[in-house]
């Protein structure tokens, strides 16, 4: 019999997030505990952006969105946990004219 270890947290470097269009990005979250399935829980992701079975998200914003917020959910046989990040996508043109 294998004893699974109770999903206690996962978390990303940081809670908010904002990316210009065509910009590469791979988030790589902490987690602890014995998950069976990571989810998006009630939220899409920007075009672009996925989410892959170990929670790291990573991908290239295909278009600008406003700030949304997203929550992951990892879950095993235990219990649940919930992590949530915010993220804004800014087209090229809305990035370079904030610099003059």
């Amino acid at each position: 019999m294998r004893v699974l270890a109770r999903p206690t947290v996962v978390e990303y470097p940081q809670t908010e997030y904002v990316l210009a269009v065509g910009d590469s990005i791979t988030l790589v979250p902490t987690d602890s505990g014995d998950a069976v399935v990571y989810s998006l829980l009630h939220c899409s992701l920007p075009e672009g952006l996925q989410l892959n079975p170990d929670t790291v998200l990573f991908g290239e914003p295909t278009a600008s969105s406003k700030q949304q917020s997203i929550t992951v959910q990892m879950e095993s046989d235990v219990d649940i946990v919930r992590c949530s990040i915010v993220l804004r996508i800014l087209s090229k043109v809305t990035e370079l004219s904030t610099l003059w």
